[in-house]
């Protein structure tokens, strides 16, 4: 089926393109000028010689200054510990884990990193992956995902225990 034009009549091509028919084509026996298309060598600068500084003594701070700085950083919060408890199923005899949570308790933290959907913290406790934390006047509540030498990533938890007594 043929393309049509608007009219009825068949669609034509354009060909020879008539712009074509004036142009000149390039002869190697011509000789082309292109400019801006140098290969001139750039000369090399010089490098100014790099003194490298020995390093000076590292100095450590009091740690009268770190426990002071460390007391106006640090937090409360309140934890509610996670416990596994294994058992083995009757019917298929597999082993699976039941997630129970112990009584809550309070304790320090220092924040690492606060975000919209993390909480990184330190703190000296052992907290079990699966608690959920709430850190004083805060309005969220996190779950412990992962612990890596007492530094602990947290996540929002979906669970929200009331804290109070």
């Amino acid at each position: 089926m043929a393309i049509k034009n608007p009219d009825g009549t068949p669609y034509r091509l354009q060909s020879p393109n008539k712009i074509m028919k004036t142009q000149q084509p390039w002869n190697d026996k011509e000789k082309v000028v292109v400019h801006n298309m140098t290969a001139e060598e750039e000369e090399e600068k010089p490098k100014p010689e790099i003194k490298i500084a020995k390093p000076k003594k590292k100095i450590e701070p009091k740690k009268e200054a770190i426990i002071e700085k460390l007391n106006e950083v640090k937090k409360s919060a309140y934890c509610l510990p996670a416990k596994y408890e294994e058992y083995t199923d009757t019917l298929y005899n597999e082993i699976k884990k039941r997630l129970t949570y112990g009584s809550k308790f309070v304790f320090e933290i220092v924040p690492i990193k606060e975000g919209d959907l993390t909480y990184e913290f330190w703190s000296d406790k052992d907290i079990s992956t699966g608690s959920i934390i709430l850190v004083f006047g805060e309005r969220r509540w996190w779950k412990v995902v992962e612990s890596k030498d007492k530094v602990f990533t947290c996540y929002p938890s979906d669970l929200t225990p009331s804290f109070e007594e």
